[in-house]
Formats: C-alpha cells, sequence, structure tokens
C-alpha cells in the first residue's frame, strides 16, 4: 500500500499486479467494495500503459514479454468484471475498446517459459464467462428500456452459457465420476459458471469466492 500511495505519472507493469494482488486480498478478507474499486484501479493504469491495445511486434519483439503483459491486461479484465459482477457496478472498460490478442502458449519454448506461463486455456475460458456476466447483468437488470421480453432475454443468456460449457476443452470439464484430484482452478471455473446461471433467475449475490 505504501508503494501505491501516490500513483506514478508513468506507471510500470508491477505497479498493476500490485494493485491485482491487493484487489484479491481484499475479496478474501470481504471487502467487496475495496476488491472492486482496486481492480478498477488496476485496469486504468493499465489503460495508461496501454495494455488493452495491440503493440506491432516490431515495438516488442519479445514474445515472453508480450504474453506477460497480455496475462496481466487479461487478468484485470478478469478481476474487475467478476467483482463488478458481484456488486452489480459498472465496467472499467468496453469490450470494443480491447483490441490485444488473447493469452496464447506461443511464448511457452522451454521449460522456465513454461512455469512462468500457464496453459491458455484456463485462462480464454474465465474471459469468455466474464465477457458473457457483463451482457447477462445489463440485458437482465439494465435500466435501458429493451426491445424483447425478459423471458427471452433470460433464455439467450442461457443459450450462450450452454454455448460456453460445450465449447470448453475436455481437460476443463469435470467428471462427476472423480471429483477428489480436481485442479482447484478449474472447481472455482465451474462455481463461476454455476453463478453465472443463478443470476438471470435471481439479483446478483454479493459473495467471496
Amino acid at each position: 500500500m505504501r508503494v501505491l500511495s501516490i500513483v506514478s505519472e508513468r506507471p510500470n507493469i508491477e505497479m498493476v499486479e500490485i494493485w491485482l494482488l491487493l484487489s484479491f486480498y481484499s475479496l478474501c478478507l470481504n471487502r467487496r467494495h475495496s476488491a472492486y474499486s482496486l481492480a478498477g484501479s488496476a485496469i486504468r493504469v493499465a489503460i495508461i500503459m496501454g495494455l488493452h491495445l495491440d503493440i506491432p511486434e516490431s515495438q516488442l519483439s519479445d514474445v515472453c514479454e508480450r504474453e506477460h503483459r497480455n496475462r496481466v491486461w487479461w487478468t484485470a479484465y478478469t478481476l474487475d468484471r467478476m467483482w463488478a459482477t458481484k456488486l452489480g457496478y459498472p465496467y472499467a472498460i468496453r469490450d470494443d475498446e480491447i483490441e490485444v490478442d488473447l493469452p496464447s502458449d506461443r511464448a511457452i519454448s522451454d521449460d522456465n517459459s513454461a512455469s512462468d506461463f500457464p496453459d491458455s486455456g484456463y485462462l480464454v475460458a474465465r474471459i469468455g464467462l466474464a465477457r458473457m456476466s457483463e451482457h447477462i447483468i445489463y440485458s437482465i437488470y439494465g435500466k435501458k428500456t429493451q426491445q424483447v421480453s425478459l423471458s427471452q432475454r433470460v433464455q439467450e443468456a442461457f443459450r450462450g452459457l450452454r454455448q460456453w460449457m460445450d465449447e470448453l476443452p475436455t481437460y476443463l470439464q469435470i467428471d462427476s465420476k472423480d471429483e477428489s484430484d480436481v485442479d482447484p482452478r478449474i472447481r472455482s471455473l465451474h462455481l463461476l459458471f454455476n453463478q453465472a446461471c443463478i443470476d438471470p433467475l435471481s439479483k446478483p449475490c454479493v459473495t467471496c469466492y
């Protein structure tokens, strides 16, 4: 917190990472509003740095550094979306303003890189779920007048969620016959999916997970 007491005019990527760590830590303490505010601050600092933009390889040729920037951005994106959805608050940035590529495994060229960049499939799935949560909240709970009925909007939300589940890679799915050795990240992903299924039927629940 002392490091971030004064926001730098020229922030660096470590500052974004600190904002995100503090945001996640705040949620673990059930400080939901602090978590939301810190995640939003991380997004804004990342925007100042241009992490949401696609930088040409001529300006940044290091594949690992490019992937690091991408993953830090999308981590900030997913945290901002998740906390905002839980609280029913606005998001920090619209999807049409984001140009950067999704996480990929192209930076994994050796064992050292593999330890720095876990499989991108989980991250991409989580980003997709975060995007759908935005659509669900605004289409069902938004104050603007909608052209279609609530029932139609709820069914559309469920169709999107079913499509997300159908397109989920096999290794990210949970076999009900053997759940004892499931990766905690995969379990968390499915818990988020279940919450997204509940949201169209009831007001977003402010919970810590």
